[in-house]
């Protein structure tokens, strides 16, 4: 779909992304829901899953401008979440630009 929009634009499109939540076994509530905090040892990991996610689409002629490093980040909902506090973000940023 994005695609088929680019063809038909004059000009390039800004995309911005904003995660909702790592993967389950990465937060230490062991769910995708309900907020949970990402674990220690998989910051790294979930830096190199993000930056993997802006390159894929990079390939695919989708430029990714500007990015969040997290949707929500206090919320904790019963919908996809993880919660993060300011130091939690800064830490996080560290790591996806290290």
């Amino acid at each position: 779909m994005v695609k088929d929009i680019q063809k038909y634009c004059n000009h390039d499109l800004f995309f911005f992304a904003s995660p909702w939540t790592p993967p389950a076994y990465m937060k230490d509530n062991e769910s995708p829901i309900k907020g949970g905090k990402l674990k220690e040892e998989y910051k790294k990991l979930w830096a190199q899953y993000f930056a993997k996610y802006i390159k894929e689409y990079r390939k695919e002629g989708i430029n990714i401008s500007a990015v969040t490093v997290q949707n929500e980040p206090k919320a904790i909902q019963t919908w996809e979440s993880c919660f993060y506090s300011p130091e939690d973000e800064k830490d996080l940023l560290k790591s996806i630009l290290s």
